[in-house]
């Protein structure tokens, strides 16, 4: 709430202080959306379903704050759905989101036969490459300028084809049988459960979101660009690749070498 609510009302008390500003960008999350179930548009915000953690309640009120200032600051506020690594080396600076499902089929290659993702629930996944183009392009982009811009992919895969895709890009194998998605949830909310299958609590819920993020005021935006959201199956390999060669990242080695330091410091 300091950083995402306190830090936001900083940067607009700064940015009026601006005489010449010709561009207020503000990064905010598809996540803003809470437990809202359907199609969720880029001219919604204001909402009273309530929030699966305070990172998407203090966005939620984060953007509340840049929404109210959008008669007076040429504001474009920017909503990243599930951000995932480089869609062409691969590349990411942290494993979560899908990579909690990428880890486990690593981990478990016999358990791709059953899969755990359901057909009603879909992840919506964009490379950050794409939503770093995206931002690039609409910096100096006048058109943006009053509009919410939801960086997403418009055909996303669900949940059940996404476990299918990365078992099929690991193994080369897709699933038989599909447990129930009730089962799988309770399974997975265990207390054990996170040691087992490297799946932890927090991202479980995220795996059942009823959300579909349309996103038509950027593709129209960023068209004219030549920027448009690549399906997950034509990176996915890229992304499987750079796990496999990957077991630790260098930034989880930086921060053990910073902790230690700490340690051994006092």
């Amino acid at each position: 709430m300091r950083v995402n609510v306190g830090g936001t009302r900083n940067v607009i008390e700064f940015a009026r202080s601006l005489p010449n500003l010709k561009h207020f960008h503000h990064v905010s999350t598809c996540y803003v959306a809470g437990k809202r179930e359907g199609v969720i548009l880029e001219t919604e915000l204001r909402h009273d379903a309530g929030y699966r953690n305070f990172y998407e309640e203090s966005k939620y009120l984060s953007e509340l704050e840049i929404e109210s200032v959008k008669s007076d600051l040429p504001v474009t506020i920017h909503r990243p759905a599930v951000v995932c690594g480089d869609s062409k080396s691969g590349e990411t600076v942290k494993y979560d989101g899908v990579y909690y499902l990428i880890l486990y089929l690593l981990r478990f290659p016999f358990l791709s036969s059953i899969n755990i993702g359901n057909d009603r629930v879909s992840l919506n996944l964009v490379p950050v490459d794409f939503v770093v183009d995206a931002m690039a392009a609409l910096a100096f982009e006048e058109k943006a300028i009053g509009k919410t811009v939801q960086l997403a992919d418009p055909a996303p895969l669900t949940t059940s084809e996404l476990f299918n895709t990365i078992a099929q890009s690991l193994n080369g194998k897709r699933s038989r049988i599909t447990a129930p998605a009730s089962w799988v949830r309770f399974i997975l909310m265990l207390p054990p459960s996170p040691k087992i299958t490297g799946l932890p609590h927090r991202a479980v819920p995220y795996f059942f979101v009823k959300q579909l993020y349309d996103s038509s005021q950027a593709q129209a935006l960023l068209a004219p660009h030549g920027i448009r959201c690549p399906p997950f199956a034509s990176y996915v390999a890229n992304i499987v690749d750079f796990v496999k060669g990957h077991a630790v990242l260098a930034t989880d080695v930086h921060r053990q070498t910073q902790m230690k330091g700490t340690f051994e410091a006092s």
